[in-house]
């Protein structure tokens, strides 16, 4: 490199000049050639462009007929045929889904559950009442077998083997039903008698200065709450009778006989008599008998059987009410008095010695020695 630069400016010129020339020469150059190349970018970029929009255009044309063919292929391919329009026609219309058949069922577990409750439920009482029955039934199977039981104290009673019951029961004085209130033990059913068991009522009857207190049961099989109909019940009674100056009466008696409605069905009935009768006011014992045979069932009487008294004699034959009208009258020592009687005297008969010879003929009351 030169030190001078200005010599070095000058030296260097030609060549710079020279350089500029070149670079300007070669710069008209490709103008030219830019303007020839981008002439004919032009002319092919606008044939191109002309070629191009003509083939699109074509391009656009084949698309859209296609697409009009495809749409109209389509459209003939979606036409309605007639027969499937009838055959939907005549289909019946889908149903939507029910919820009832969920709520039919929703209504059957929850009747389920409470028939199962209940059932349940009645299940454990009945086990707990047949637990209490067998009780019961073993109390009232005890009362039956104590034949000489004619009362029972309610306040003695464990309250489990009993009920408070009302029972319609015939009255012989009255001619109808009346409601007896009482007391029962023995089975239930649904807390009613049905089974075997003993009822048993009191009633009271002051008449004609004399006080009465009587003592009643019933015992047998029963059916709904009353005593089974046809079936055999015995029926107990205590009359205990005050009377105001003489004396005081224990009659006991029993017997047994079909249930009807309310009441026995005869008349008579298989029966037993026990009879007390005790002076006043000493206490002494004027009269003490049992009776064995057919009694009434309507009243306090015998009918026919053998009448035991405790100084070892008896009486067998027929009776009316508590006498005897007819038969044998057997004597402590032997004698023996035989035929009709009134007020407990031989009224037409035959006076036996204890040898069996004849002792007296009674006529109508009158003693001919034989």
């Amino acid at each position: 490199m030169d030190k001078n630069p200005k010599e070095g400016y000058v030296r260097n010129t030609p060549k710079t000049g020279n350089k500029l020339e070149r670079q300007s020469s070669f710069t008209g150059s490709r103008e030219e050639v830019f303007t020839e190349s981008n002439h004919y970018d032009e002319v092919n970029s606008s044939e191109d462009y002309t070629r191009s929009l003509n083939y699109y255009g074509g391009e656009s044309q084949a698309r859209g007929k296609e697409k009009y063919v495809s749409q109209a292929e389509e459209v003939d391919n979606k036409q309605p045929d007639l027969q499937q329009i009838l055959e939907e026609a005549n289909q019946l219309p889908s149903k939507k889904k029910s919820r009832l058949p969920l709520i039919f069922v929703s209504i059957i577990f929850c009747l389920i559950l409470v028939v199962g409750g209940i059932f349940f439920s009645n299940f454990l009482k009945s086990q707990e009442e047949l637990k209490e029955n067998t009780v019961r039934v073993a109390k009232a199977k005890e009362i039956a077998a104590t034949s000489d039981l004619f009362e029972i104290d309610k306040d003695s009673l464990d309250s489990s083997v009993y009920i408070d019951y009302t029972l319609g029961i015939w009255s012989y004085k009255s001619n109808m039903i009346k409601d007896r209130d009482g007391f029962y033990i023995g089975e239930l059913k649904r807390g009613i008698p049905d089974g075997y068991g003993v009822f048993y009522y009191e009633n009271e009857n002051n008449e004609g200065g004399s006080k009465a207190h009587g003592s009643h049961m019933l015992i047998g099989e029963w059916e709904n709450g009353n005593l089974k109909k046809e079936s055999t019940v015995e029926r107990r009674l205590l009359a205990h009778i005050e009377n105001a100056e003489d004396d005081i009466t224990d009659i006991k008696y029993t017997f047994n006989d079909t249930w009807e409605n309310g009441w026995f069905i005869h008349d008579e009935a298989d029966g037993t008599y026990s009879y007390q009768d005790i002076a006043r006011p000493k206490g002494e014992l004027w009269s003490d008998w049992t009776f064995t045979g057919k009694v009434e069932v309507n009243g306090i009487g015998c009918i026919s059987g053998i009448r035991k008294y405790s100084e070892d004699s008896y009486e067998e034959g027929e009776f009316e009410g508590l006498r005897l009208v007819k038969g044998k009258k057997h004597l402590r020592d032997g004698t023996i008095y035989d035929g009709e009687f009134q007020s407990g005297d031989l009224y037409n008969g035959i006076v036996y010695n204890s040898d069996g010879s004849v002792g007296y003929y009674v006529t109508s009351g009158k003693w001919e020695k034989r």
